[in-house]
């Protein structure tokens, strides 16, 4: 309520245009307000960040875990938005192992994608994740799978997840709630990824763990 309240004392007399927003700024208190209106759009702008994860994990009470990760997401990463159904899936990499079970979700956040990458890495820290083996069995894993459309090689992270366009149980979750959405290097839908994807080892639907919006 006090950011709306500021925002309309903006709307006095002096015409002006920012993104194409047309304001009226007093002349008087005009450069505080710039500077204000200047940081709420800023900050509007961050919350736009549109971030796909996948989770998935195949140890313990794997459901309880998705939620628990679910849970610290929204806590320390932003809104949940959107969510796949859950999908039981054979180990990829490392095939003799039990399978995962895994789904995509989509938040809304402020942070930038090495900080996104850096809380996620966190939050698995704290669910008890060691990586004693790349691939191997795991509590809980948290993949960064795209950040709006960006492309990025950082030490910490590659956007989009450079195996998302080979890995079945990616594509089957991503391509349920985005199908149309196109991969950001390949330009091609993640619906039609799934369909001349390679990876044959099994996806099954096993539960509706949160319902679309």
């Amino acid at each position: 309520m006090l950011v709306r309240i500021v925002i309309y004392d903006f709307i006095v007399t002096h015409k002006n245009t920012h993104n194409g927003v047309r304001l009226k700024i007093h002349p008087l208190q005009g450069v505080l307000k710039n500077c204000l209106l200047l940081f709420i759009f800023a900050n509007v702008k961050k919350l736009e960040n549109t971030v796909v994860l996948g989770l998935g994990g195949n140890m313990g009470n794997r459901l309880r875990y998705l939620s628990i990760a679910q849970e610290n997401i929204g806590i320390h990463l932003g809104e949940i938005y959107m969510c796949s159904n859950l999908y039981q899936t054979a180990a990829w990499g490392i095939t003799d192992q039990a399978a995962f079970i895994n789904q995509v979700i989509a938040i809304k956040t402020p942070f930038s994608p090495i900080q996104v990458m850096q809380k996620c890495l966190q939050i698995e820290r704290e669910m008890g994740r060691k990586r004693m083996e790349k691939w191997g069995p795991r509590t809980i894993d948290i993949d960064v799978l795209l950040y709006n459309n960006c492309i990025l090689k950082h030490p910490l992270l590659i956007l989009p997840h450079p195996f998302l366009h080979e890995r079945r149980f990616v594509l089957k979750p991503l391509a349920e709630i985005f199908p149309n959405k196109k991969h950001p290097i390949l330009q091609l839908s993640f619906l039609s990824l799934l369909e001349i994807c390679q990876d044959k080892l099994p996806v099954e639907r096993v539960f509706l763990f949160c319902p679309r919006p």
